[in-house]
């Protein structure tokens, strides 16, 4: 329990909510804690090492990269790199359970536009033949070709772990299990891997509004 609130009524007989704060600490404007990973006993991880307003990139190890998108007119399916989704030269995909399509193995090309055919303006067709089956634009997006046009396809990215940021409002992230993020055995909070099993358990701090607390158990301390 992080606060103990009671109501009073002033002699003009308004009512004020008193704030009973016993030994929770205001995080904001004070001295520092140390920055940790732990977890509570619902099995949240918390990460004491992020700034306010700041978000941390969170990995799931145990979970892999999928994603849908729709292919252009002329047949094609471009992916873009992103900080949740990097694309470097050790990333593969596939296309619908195929075969894995190696960035490492793809050439630098320009890819033609894709427009209305002069011929048929009801066709679209590319500009100029596709200077190869699958490739990487100069910009670093991936190129797979050869695809029905206007058609979901589903893209995964091969040994690429899922992703996502989670952003602080207050000086530390919480991280609790779901369906679509289940915390499993392992999570990387910025880069660091963090056995889950192995995290010391304690009582996490909350946050409200932008204001965040420190539960009863912590030691006297602060934070910036």
């Amino acid at each position: 329990m992080l606060t103990n609130s009671r109501t009073v009524r002033s002699s003009a007989g308004l009512k004020a909510d008193i704030l009973v704060v016993g030994l929770l600490l205001f995080f904001a404007h004070q001295s520092r804690v140390s920055a940790e990973v732990f977890r509570d006993a619902d099995g949240a991880v918390y990460s004491t090492d992020i700034p306010a307003g700041e978000s941390a990139l969170v990995a799931y190890p145990n979970l892999g990269t999928e994603r849908t998108i729709r292919s252009d007119r002329c047949g094609r399916v471009r992916i873009n790199s992103s900080d949740t989704r990097p694309i470097t030269d050790s990333t593969s995909f596939t296309v619908d359970g195929g075969a894995a399509i190696a960035v490492s193995a793809l050439s630098t090309e320009s890819p033609p536009s894709c427009g209305r055919s002069d011929a048929d303006p009801t066709i679209y067709e590319l500009s100029s033949p596709e200077p190869a089956t699958n490739y990487i634009s100069p910009g670093g997006s991936v190129y797979l070709t050869g695809l029905n046009p206007e058609q979901n396809y589903t893209i995964e990215y091969v040994g690429v772990p899922l992703t996502r940021k989670v952003r602080a409002s207050c000086p530390f992230i919480r991280i609790s299990s779901t369906t679509r993020y289940p915390l499993d055995t392992d999570i990387v909070i910025n880069g660091t891997t963090h056995t889950i099993a192995s995290l010391t358990e304690k009582d996490g701090p909350r946050c409200s509004k932008g204001t965040a607390f420190l539960p009863e158990s912590w030691p006297t301390v602060s934070w910036p």
